[in-house]
């Protein structure tokens, strides 16, 4: 008689196996930008949060700090500042206790990227770069301590501003907008980006 081999079945560790599973279809599908998928896990591992080795809202701030490292990208997640955003949506619609909030600079650089991407994607990557140190200057200091020591927007990205402003002026709007701080530390260059982008008051 041969030997038949034998059949074996996690009957102990089935819900455990299970579960790991859908963190296996959760990392794959994020990885290849299959976001409707990813989506789909994200809600499964979120309802059994408390049986996971590591907590299911320090898996989505990780993506949501770090999105360059967690996907090749898609159709539907054409950048990692969508899946930045993307997963920053999640968060915010399932971990709704005060002690699980995100920092608001976190949420105003995440959403502001995005905008970025969306309305700059032919500038100059330094132009780019210029735009998103200054933004940060205004989310992550408190701008009344900083009377003096704001650094300024080169004439060149002011010049490139001005441009994407007369050819998608709600873009452009949108982008301004963000770049101004009602901070004592900002007023100063707030007047000067007004003059320079949209002519002096009258």
């Amino acid at each position: 008689m041969n030997d038949q081999p034998l059949v074996t079945h996690p009957f102990d560790r089935e819900e455990e196996d299970a579960l790991q599973q859908l963190f296996t279809s959760f990392c794959n599908h994020l990885t290849l930008g299959q976001w409707e998928l990813t989506r789909v896990c994200l809600r499964g591992l979120f309802e059994q949060r408390n049986k996971l080795n590591k907590p299911s809202k320090e898996i989505l701030r990780a993506v949501i700090d770090q999105p360059h490292h967690a996907s090749y990208g898609s159709q539907s997640i054409p950048s990692p500042f969508h899946l930045s955003w993307l997963c920053l949506v999640e968060y915010l619609d399932l971990f709704t206790d005060e002690e699980d909030q995100i920092p608001e600079p976190i949420v105003k650089k995440v959403e502001f990227r995005l905008l970025l991407y969306l309305a700059c994607q032919k500038a100059p990557q330094n132009v780019i770069q210029d735009i998103d140190d200054y933004h940060s200057q205004i989310v992550y200091r408190d701008p009344d301590l900083f009377s003096s020591g704001v650094s300024d927007l080169p004439s060149s990205t002011l010049s490139y501003l001005k441009q994407l402003l007369s050819e998608s002026p709600q873009f452009g709007r949108a982008v301004i907008n963000d770049l101004t701080s009602k901070g004592k530390g900002f007023l100063k260059n707030n007047q000067f980006i007004a003059a320079t982008l949209c002519g002096p008051h009258k």
